[in-house]
């Protein structure tokens, strides 16, 4: 099965050369992004329809409220997940819509086509991103 990003290299690799973010190369990338979307919105329609049928019992069997709370831990930890990346999506699609996919949201500068396709949710270059995880947790340190 090909993974996200060998989805992405494929088809960039099919439009041929073109020019650094070019219509072309947005939809593909907006395209994965919209079909990702729309897996981890299944995903999270699953769940919510699969913790509706599983009701509670009246008289629970301590084994079974047990194993339901484990499901419902794993669950609600997957949940934050899919949250995260729905909302990392739905950043990335609006800088798409304003013509600015591909390029530093700090800098200005290309942030590659590599790392789009391993990461196509990455608004910053690889030393803008480094800056702003280092300035992150040394924030959070001095904050503990």
């Amino acid at each position: 099965m090909e993974t996200q990003s060998q989805k992405i290299e494929r088809e960039l690799d099919e439009l041929g050369h073109q020019e650094y973010m070019s219509d072309a190369q947005v939809e593909v990338f907006k395209k994965q992004l919209v079909s990702e979307r729309e897996s981890l919105l299944a995903q999270s329609k699953e769940v919510l329809d699969d913790s509706k049928e599983s009701g509670r019992p009246h008289m629970p069997d301590p084994v079974d409220v047990g194993a339901r709370e484990s499901q419902e831990a794993l669950n609600g930890a997957s949940d934050r997940r899919r949250t995260e990346r729905l909302k990392k999506i739905g950043k990335t699609l609006t800088v798409i819509g304003l013509g600015d996919y591909g390029y530093c949201q700090k800098c200005g500068e290309e942030i590659g086509l590599k790392r789009l396709t391993v990461t196509p949710t990455a608004l910053y270059d690889v030393e803008c991103a480094s800056l702003l995880e280092i300035t992150d947790k040394q924030y959070a340190h001095s904050v503990y």
